[in-house]
């Protein structure tokens, strides 16, 4: 269904100091707390970078944003906190990701997915997500996962004369290109 990644797969190195957090706290406690993620020592920067998506209404389609990073924020142009996944996202997007966004949350597996980005001015980017599954709740419940963190590349580029990147605003087409499944190197 998906391809495989690993950790050292992963150049970004937000996303990959999380994956390995993420990976040694799952080694001890297989419900990995958001709180005990977010203590991470890259905590700081993995916040600046990332969309928290709380799954309590039962489908990826309406998946609350609850945080949000100020480099995400600040790419966007707006705060995406209480919007859903269907709000925040191009219909296309949202119809051709919500498999695999699915998948990580009942599986509790991470993934990554890289998608080509076109922003509202124009600007075309591609950007790697990194997705971790969150609060393992109980079976039986519409997921295992009751959160996703999504941990984007930095955002990248000389801000314009507005103080933007080129890859400012709203987002006004996105198209996946690969999605990948974590294996670590035990199995």
């Amino acid at each position: 269904m998906h391809d495989v990644f690993r950790l050292d797969d992963l150049t970004n190195d937000t996303q990959h100091y999380a994956l390995s957090h993420w990976t040694s706290i799952a080694r001890r406690n297989p419900a990995v707390p958001l709180a005990d993620m977010m203590a991470c020592r890259q905590a700081a920067e993995t916040a600046d970078n990332c969309i928290l998506f709380n799954l309590e209404a039962g489908s990826i389609r309406d998946a609350r944003v609850e945080k949000v990073g100020a480099g995400v924020m600040a790419s966007l142009t707006f705060d995406p906190a209480g919007m859903t996944l269907s709000k925040l996202m191009p219909p296309d997007y949202v119809a051709d990701i919500i498999p695999a966004y699915a998948f990580c949350a009942g599986s509790f597996r991470p993934m990554s997915s890289l998608d080509e980005v076109t922003h509202v001015n124009g600007a075309v980017a591609l950007v790697r997500r990194l997705i971790l599954p969150l609060e393992r709740q109980p079976p039986g419940g519409a997921f295992a996962a009751r959160y996703l963190l999504m941990i984007y590349d930095k955002l990248s580029g000389a801000p314009d004369e507005a103080g933007m990147g080129p890859c400012a605003g709203p987002v006004r087409s996105n198209r996946t290109l690969s999605v990948a499944v974590f294996r670590d190197g035990q199995g």
